[in-house]
């Protein structure tokens, strides 16, 4: 797998958390709030990359994201 950015890591490492608390990812809106991006397309990139590089997966329509690494 590719190596992940320092920012990516933390999105991931709140994926994981998120997952295992509320049983399902957090929404690009939550990841927002949390990091303190101003729009969605921050987090919308950062999600992008994290399955380009292989550490995620979603399913149709970027539902039920599955973290593979």
């Amino acid at each position: 797998m590719k190596e992940i950015t320092t920012r990516q890591a933390e999105v991931l490492r709140r994926i994981k958390y998120c997952i295992k608390r509320d049983g399902y990812a957090p929404g690009h809106a939550d990841l927002c709030e949390y990091f303190g991006f101003k729009s969605a397309n921050a987090s919308s990139s950062h999600i992008k990359a994290l399955i380009r590089k292989g550490y995620i997966s979603t399913g149709r329509y970027g539902h039920k994201t599955k973290v593979i690494k």
